[in-house]
């Protein structure tokens, strides 16, 4: 398959899970392809509903068929708390992607933007 260039928000979540036995996550988002990591957005500090800066990442698929985005709680001691995953088919990629995606059960939602 071809390569494919995309542009890729990542807008803000909602209802994100507590990680933190005091105040809320400090979540930030890995965005891989193949197990390679591509971008991660900013940490924002003490939200379980946060707002991202609408910075477009270049993101190039080549022989990916997915794009992978993680949700951590940065943690300042040891590596950060998964807090969610999904994934985006190369199809719906290709397609321009808004919308919210799913987290998993009682993670809550991720907003994510992607233009072909």
């Amino acid at each position: 398959s071809r390569p494919v260039k995309l542009s890729v928000l990542v807008l803000g979540a909602s209802n994100l899970r507590k990680a933190d036995t005091f105040g809320s996550s400090d979540p930030y988002v890995i965005c891989s392809a193949r197990g390679k990591e591509r971008f991660r957005t900013e940490v924002v500090q003490n939200s379980l509903n946060p707002q991202w800066n609408p910075h477009p990442y270049q993101v190039e698929l080549r022989l990916a068929q997915e794009l992978c985005f993680e949700v951590y709680d940065k943690d300042p001691f040891r590596r950060g708390d998964l807090l969610g995953t999904v994934s985006l088919g190369r199809s719906c990629c290709e397609s321009g992607f808004d919308g919210d995606l799913d987290l998993g059960t009682g993670n809550g939602t991720l907003h994510v933007r992607i233009i072909c």
